[in-house]
């Protein structure tokens, strides 16, 4: 969760390529792992408007609208749990995924609560392999959790130290679905030629952080 410094030359343009896939993990009951190529269809599997799961997919596929933005998403996985599962079940739930699934990259909770956030994160951690391991034969498939939260101490303590874990704060973290913005703005064209910074996000409201909030986030980043 520490800050990167990216260079982009001016000879470089940003290019679409073939993207690293999303999966979104919805908390809406059990739904099997499937893939889809637009938010409509999506929308035929999660009906409900108030949907968080077919809200993350809507953001991923609309960043194609930003007027600047040169790839698109073309494909994104869903896989589902419910809405009571222990942060145990939801790791080991995982786990068994990637048994038969494990060509995702960028792993995104829609409505998933603090505390299953905080077992993603050290779950999605233990994704990258040692030197012994790589060594071994081990097939490196690391895991990118980006995930969204309005507590502070979150990102402030408990996940600080924590490898492959972004987190976006916001005070409305329950209605923007801003990870799913993000990637689907930015990972068409991952990983060459365009920084994470600095991105227009289609559908999401710009968050004015003030005062105490803004240096907490600033001191504990």
């Amino acid at each position: 969760m520490q800050d990167i410094i990216v260079y982009i030359s001016l000879d470089t343009a940003s290019k679409e390529k073939e993207t690293l896939l999303p999966l979104i993990l919805s908390f809406e009951g059990a739904f099997a792992y499937k893939e889809y190529n637009k938010a409509e269809d999506v929308a035929k599997d999660f009906t409900t408007a108030s949907s968080p799961t077919l809200a993350a997919a809507q953001k991923l596929f609309d960043q194609i609208k930003v007027e600047n933005c040169p790839g698109r998403t073309k494909k994104v996985a869903i896989f589902g749990l419910a809405s009571d599962s222990t942060a145990k079940a939801v790791t080991d739930a995982l786990d068994t995924l990637r048994e038969t699934n494990d060509d995702w990259y960028f792993l995104i909770p829609a409505g998933a609560t603090d505390t299953i956030i905080t077992a993603l994160s050290t779950w999605a951690s233990a994704t990258v392999l040692t030197l012994a391991q790589l060594e071994s034969g081990m097939v490196e498939s690391e895991k990118l959790l980006i995930a969204q939260t309005k507590t502070k101490s979150l990102i402030n303590t408990a996940m600080k130290a924590n490898k492959q874990t972004v987190i976006c704060y916001n005070h409305d973290a329950d209605n923007t679905s801003i990870p799913a913005a993000w990637v689907g703005r930015v990972a068409p064209n991952y990983p060459t030629s365009v920084t994470w910074k600095w991105k227009e996000l289609y559908g999401i409201p710009v968050t004015d952080e003030k005062g105490t909030d803004r240096e907490d986030l600033l001191e504990g980043r």
